[in-house]
């Protein structure tokens, strides 16, 4: 099949349309999620689907001497041997 350089013009619009769509969409998810959590209202699953957001973003905690996070960790039943 060929294409004109119009159809392809109006495929690349499309195709851009959809983009700023879905980084719409992205951005209401995470209004919403902020909102739950803040207001005490987000449910287990919330805090899970809001988990996986960041971590299907490359978005990960560092954690330092100064980061509470530090110390869930070391209150965390884990099997040292077992992870190395």
């Amino acid at each position: 099949m060929l294409f004109t350089i119009k159809d392809l013009q109006r495929m690349e619009k499309e195709i851009n349309n959809q983009e700023e769509r879905l980084k719409d969409l992205q951005s209401l998810l995470i209004n919403e999620f902020i909102s739950r959590i803040e207001s005490g209202e987000a449910a287990p699953s919330d805090l899970n689907a809001a988990r996986q957001l960041l971590k299907d973003n490359g978005i990960h905690a560092g954690l330092s001497k100064d980061n509470p996070m530090e110390n869930l960790v070391k209150i965390l039943p884990f099997d040292e041997a077992a992870n190395g």
